[in-house]
């Protein structure tokens, strides 16, 4: 979308994986600068697990900044040189223990773009199964097999925050008959 925005950022010390820049933005309209704090980060995949029974995996994480464990999508940054599907992947594995034989690309969203440039791939991943040499105790997240009727209370009543879950789980019970089957 066009705009008559001016930026200036200059960077400020991070973590290793974003950085964070000042960023000065002064529009037309506007009679001052305004200074903004801005996160770039390289982006990351989700994955709307769908067993064949219709179930879909969550995972339990602990997310130290809201003091909370939530309910999730595996999911996970993209690493340097990484493709978003080979993420999905490897978060799918890494975090449920489960290879997809079929993944399928849905949408890319930003999450927070009022602060970061982030943006989250989403995929849905089909005909799983249980990877031989990665054991249930071995995993580091509670995964929870949650069949598909039980996802709209799960949002409904507030069990689900995580907006990649969230906006995952809408786009399967939305789409569930139609390209998500495909």
């Amino acid at each position: 979308m066009d705009h008559e925005y001016s930026t200036v950022s200059r960077p400020v010390d991070g973590p290793a994986f974003f950085s964070v820049e000042e960023t000065r933005t002064t529009h037309p309209a506007m009679p001052k600068e305004h200074v903004h704090h801005v996160v770039r980060h390289p982006g990351g995949s989700a994955v709307v697990a769908v067993l064949d029974d219709d179930r879909v995996l969550l995972v339990e994480q602990y997310r130290p900044a809201v003091d909370q464990v939530l309910l999730e999508l595996p999911a996970g940054r993209t690493e340097k040189g990484e493709m978003p599907e080979e993420t999905a992947a490897r978060e799918l594995l890494e975090e449920t223990g489960y290879v997809a034989g079929r993944m399928v690309p849905l949408l890319a969203f930003h999450n927070a773009p009022s602060f970061c440039d982030g943006v989250t791939r989403l995929f849905a991943a089909f005909d799983l199964e249980r990877a031989p040499d990665i054991a249930v105790e071995q995993l580091p997240l509670r995964t929870r097999q949650v069949p598909l009727t039980e996802i709209p209370r799960l949002l409904a009543d507030g069990s689900v925050t995580d907006a990649n879950a969230i906006i995952g789980l809408l786009h399967l019970v939305n789409y569930r008959n139609g390209a998500l089957r495909g």
